[in-house]
């Protein structure tokens, strides 16, 4: 039975190896003891599981792991020859065997360097095996997808596999002379929903109604108070049945309800038979819709399922008007409406910001951002102007968390009003309720430093973007508002490769809410009206990591200062050795 390899025998086997000198055997069994300390939670005794620590590796930023991407990348090279010098098999993360043959002359064919980029891995593979261009069918692509996921630390051998299927077969198709054939490529997640025309009419008109009550409630309830003869008296002075819903949350519940109608259908139940939101709604039918749901994820009641009830029950309350059925919907997701809070993915992700030299370092990156954007402005007008981009959003992120939404529909002759004309007057964002996620309006007055940013990005940088000639603060080609989803990937990855700190944009709301509640522990009420919640429950449920983080670091000082008062402090000399105790 062969020996199961751990970091220690790795160790071991440096130590043996009488080629290695002593440098080269510190700095390999120094990168061992650091891999071991980022993905093995046992320690140097752990087996070594090359996919495990591939999969460990690709949710490990370089904060994360105390280093810079570089370092990381260094270590991770070190590692490799570790495993080499121990004898483990596998992959190498970059091949450096000569292309044999028919390869080499496929390479030849290949002048575009992006299409053979996605094709060099298996090339070296494929040659170092003696397979050739036309030899490679589903069954070597599978085999050395294979090798990537058990024998190589590459944490994303998925998408590998995925673009090197795409880039073979559109060779193989529009290539001239490629000897290679198509190969199937991968097939995605199978869908489930169905198509919203064939929703039955009266349904579809019912639902139709229902999302656009939400969207414009009735300006006065409808409730009212009951005559003697029982009859409603309906008064035009109550309060509203209820706030009005975001277009965005209106659209997004109206998919939700089209993916429940599909799982019902999914489910056995005839289109035909979806004659209205009755028909639909009954108890044993929303069972039905939802168990389809709990099945796909596993066996789990996972937040999809509850918010789709949550569709539900709001059709039971204000469409069907059925208490009773807004109890029964409400008992059948139960399990899922305690549990809304944080992600354990940010919750890790907020923790590198917990470490004061990465959180110094994001403080720090708009203000670097800004100088290279300077020194670039002359020779490489674009890019400066996009690493301003970048500098400006994140420092507005910084100062004024935002929700992204709100930061790329910033129109400069619209939300930055200047309490009086002049550079020494005040000037404030203001963004009405109804571009609000929530409907409530928001208010802050810009600090000096971030408006003189802004001024400076407006005059000199703004003017060299495509889209420059809107009125856009953040433009893209043909004068619409950037994207959301491309402005917040390119902040983002300014972050990550001049920091080392995986975030969203949408962090930046934790971040400041957490490090308000780090200084003031019961400021959930201000923080909730900074952030423009519409109550406090948001902070409470989702904020609650930063009290109860505060409120150990401060348990630690008063143990020390307890401590001080009982038995003076250890002096160096007098600490206790390894094998004593030191109480």
């Amino acid at each position: 039975m062969s020996k199961v390899s751990t970091f220690t025998t790795i160790i071991e086997a440096i130590d043996a190896d009488k080629s290695l000198s002593v440098e080269q055997k510190r700095e390999l069994k120094s990168a061992v003891k650091r891999m071991a300390d980022i993905v093995s939670s046992t320690g140097l005794d752990q087996a070594i599981d090359l996919t495990a620590i591939a999969v460990r590796l690709k949710s490990t930023s370089p904060a994360m792991a105390g280093m810079s991407r570089r370092s990381l990348s260094n270590l991770v090279s070190r590692f490799r020859r570790a495993l080499k010098v121990a004898g483990i098999e596998f992959h190498p993360g970059k091949q450096t065997n000569e292309l044999l043959g028919e390869w080499a002359t496929l390479r030849e064919l290949l002048s575009d360097e992006r299409r053979w980029r996605g094709l060099s891995r298996l090339a070296h593979f494929a040659s170092a095996q003696g397979w050739k261009p036309d030899d490679i069918t589903d069954g070597h692509m599978d085999r050395f997808e294979h090798v990537l996921r058990h024998q190589a630390l590459h944490p994303t051998a998925g998408d590998v596999i995925r673009k090197l299927r795409k880039s073979w077969s559109h060779c193989a198709q529009y290539t001239a002379g490629f000897p290679g054939k198509p190969v199937a490529l991968p097939k995605p997640r199978s869908g489930y929903t169905i198509d919203p025309k064939d929703i039955p009419e009266h349904l579809k008109i019912e639902a139709d109604a229902h999302f656009k009550f939400l969207e414009n409630p009735p300006i006065f309830s409808i409730k009212g108070d009951r005559r003697p003869d029982g009859s409603m008296w309906r008064s035009p002075f109550r309060h509203p049945l209820r706030r009005a819903l975001a277009p965005s949350t209106v659209a997004k519940q109206r998919f939700m309800f089209r993916q429940y109608l599909s799982a019902l259908y999914r489910r056995g139940m005839p289109l035909a038979a979806m004659t209205s939101l009755a028909a639909v709604l009954q108890p044993e039918v929303i069972e039905r819709g939802l168990m389809f749901f709990y099945e796909r994820a596993g066996g789990k009641m996972t937040v999809q399922l509850g918010l789709i009830g949550l569709v539900l029950r709001s059709m039971a309350k204000y469409t069907l008007r059925d208490q009773e059925l807004v109890t029964t919907i409400t008992a059948m997701i139960k399990p899922t409406l305690g549990r809304r809070r944080m992600s354990s993915t940010v919750e890790a992700r907020l923790r590198q910001l917990d470490d004061r030299v990465n959180r110094d370092r994001l403080l720090a990156l708009p203000h670097q951002l800004v100088r290279d954007a300077r020194r670039l402005l002359g020779g490489k007008p674009l890019k400066a102007a996009r690493i301003y981009e970048a500098a400006i959003s994140i420092e507005i992120l910084i100062q004024i968390p935002l929700r992204i939404g709100n930061v790329v529909r910033l129109a400069l002759d619209k939300h930055f009003v200047k309490s009086r004309p002049g550079s020494k007057g005040l000037v404030h964002l203001v963004i009405p309720a109804e571009e609000v996620k929530n409907r409530q309006p928001l208010e802050f007055e810009i600090p000096r430093e971030l408006m003189r940013m802004i001024e400076e990005y407006r005059d000199k940088f703004r003017p060299h973007l495509p889209g420059a000639d809107s009125k856009w603060l953040f433009p893209q080609e043909g004068g619409t508002p950037a994207s959301y989803k491309n402005l917040g990937y390119r902040l983002c990855r300014a972050i990550y490769d001049r920091t080392g700190i995986s975030m969203t944009s949408h962090m930046f709301r934790h971040f400041a809410a957490e490090q308000f509640l780090e200084a003031h522990p019961n400021g959930q009420v201000t923080t909730s009206r900074f952030l423009g919640h519409s109550g406090t429950d948001t902070a409470d449920r989702y904020y609650v990591r930063r009290n109860t983080a505060r409120a150990a670091e401060l348990h630690h000082r008063n143990i020390l200062r307890l401590r001080g008062r009982v038995q003076p402090p250890v002096k160096r000399d007098d600490r206790p050795g390894d094998d004593e105790q030191p109480f």
